[in-house]
């Protein structure tokens, strides 16, 4: 009786978690398949070869089609914002994407695989806002980079290893100072 009596939620939100890279990249393409309006994106290079052909489909249907692209692939039907190449990614190869900010897809496609499908409207947004703060890096990033690599370090290591957990700043230190002088980590990263 007393649980009847609290507030019921306006909706569930459901959630999918997706275990296997074929379920991922199979609902992945059913989403940009079925989008109306829009589509915002995080792929790396190597994803392109199976969804470019989907995304340019949305795009002659006459989406809006916004991509983070890490590495270099063939994109001209999206606006592309450049990233750094795989090999520099720290974090993993993760890939996110929404559409008509009503759907979001999230996953890592390491080992072990594994996927979010949401239309929770709060996840939506955020993961909509992650892509847009990731083209907002980029767009920056390439206006800026010598100013910013001045006082954030090459490839924004001083910045960016004060964020991350201590592996992946041991990583990014060693993937930024290949054939340079060694970064000494901030005693807290030890």
């Amino acid at each position: 009786q007393q649980l009847a009596t609290l507030e019921q939620p306006d909706s569930i939100g459901h959630f999918w978690e997706l275990g296997e890279r074929s379920r991922i990249e199979t609902r992945l393409l059913e989403l940009i398949t079925t989008a109306q309006h829009r589509i915002a994106a995080s792929l790396w290079a190597q994803d392109m070869e199976q969804f470019s052909d989907a995304l340019r489909a949305a795009r002659e249907r006459g989406c809006t089609v916004i991509l983070n692209l890490f590495g270099e692939a063939q994109a001209d039907f999206a606006t592309v914002y450049q990233h750094e190449g795989p090999e520099k990614v720290i974090g993993g190869h993760l890939i996110a994407l929404t559409t008509d900010f009503a759907e979001a897809l999230v996953a890592s496609l390491d080992s072990p695989v594994t996927g979010v499908v949401t239309q929770n409207r709060t996840l939506v947004r955020l993961v909509e806002k992650l892509i847009r703060d990731e083209s907002y890096l980029a767009a920056i990033y390439e206006q800026f980079a010598p100013q910013l690599e001045a006082a954030f370090g090459h490839h924004l290591v001083d910045l960016r290893r004060r964020l991350l957990p201590t592996t992946d700043a041991e990583r990014l230190v060693a993937i930024t100072t290949m054939g340079s002088e060694p970064i000494n980590l901030p005693s807290n990263l030890h």
